[in-house]
């Protein structure tokens, strides 16, 4: 089996997998002996999701579209992204580029 990231041999090996920022556990996979990449065996996909389900993490990333508001844009935030984080209109938020391709809001409570 070849790494999908550089084309080097994987071996077998046990992943720490995380999933938005929280642990989802430690799960049986692959890891690339040149670049480190990893990957989760079919069966360790499922207990991965399922774990996800279970913290009520799963299906919480999704693409949003920007909108315009006077001279100002504006990120919407998913209804569910929303509840998880308990936001709410008004709330504050810190907004702040890291790098040039990501975008962080942080809850500013």
């Amino acid at each position: 089996m070849l790494c999908p990231m550089c084309n080097s041999k994987l071996k077998k090996a046990i992943v720490k997998e995380e999933y938005l920022g929280n642990e989802l556990g430690k799960f049986e996979g692959f890891e690339c002996t040149k670049c480190g990449e990893t990957l989760l065996t079919e069966e360790s996909v499922a207990k991965a999701q399922q774990k996800a389900k279970e913290l009520g993490i799963f299906g919480l990333a999704e693409k949003t579209t920007i909108a315009k508001s006077g001279n100002s844009l504006i990120v919407r935030i998913k209804k569910k992204v929303a509840d998880y984080l308990g936001l709410l209109e008004g709330d504050e938020v810190l907004v702040h580029p890291e790098g040039k391709k990501k975008l962080v809001v942080e809850v500013a409570r």
